[in-house]
Order: C-alpha cells, then sequence, then structure tokens
C-alpha cells in the first residue's frame, strides 16, 4: 500500500482548509500592496515574488533578534555553587592549555 492509498477524505479536507486560508491570506496580502501603492503614489513596484521575499527575510531577521534578546548575561554573583565550580574549573582547564 503506497502513501497516496493511506490519504483519507479527512486528510483532503484539511489540505482544502489549508489552501482555502492560503488563498484568503495572499488575497488579503495583494490588496494591501496596491493600497501601498496608492500611497506612495504609484511608485510602490513590488511583485509578489518580491514581497514575499521581503516578508520571508524581515521575519527571519525578528526570529533572529529574539532569539539573541533571549541570552542576558549572569554575574558570577548570580550563579550558584555548583556553576561557579564548574566555570573555575573551566578557567584552570583554558589556562593550561
Amino acid at each position: 500500500m503506497s502513501e497516496i492509498d493511506k490519504i483519507t477524505l479527512k486528510d483532503i479536507e484539511t489540505m482544502i482548509m489549508i489552501l482555502e486560508r492560503f488563498i484568503r491570506v495572499s488575497r488579503k496580502a495583494e490588496r494591501l500592496l496596491k493600497q501601498l501603492g496608492r500611497s506612495y503614489g504609484g511608485s510602490l513596484s513590488l511583485s509578489k515574488d518580491d514581497f514575499i521575499r521581503d516578508l520571508i527575510r524581515e521575519t527571519i531577521m525578528q526570529r533572529k533578534m529574539a532569539e539573541e534578546e533571549e541570552f542576558e548575561e549572569v554575574s558570577e554573583e548570580e550563579l550558584d555553587e555548583e556553576t561557579r565550580r564548574i566555570l573555575e574549573k573551566i578557567r584552570k582547564r583554558s589556562e593550561s592549555k
């Protein structure tokens, strides 16, 4: 039995719902692009591909920035005793190399 034979009616209905959602979002993006074009006097000439590429690039940049912001510096006073001992071992090991 192939993978295609395992697809159920529920799977197809789910795929249809996903495609319908994609179409709605795409149409909304097109409307927004047209509105932006009118706002800028028609000088905005982004194709759908350019818009999607820029949107993906912006999303990736925002995620990277969010990941970087999650990392916080911790002072040695804030470390517990076990962490301090481990840190000291690492420092000694790196000094000996």
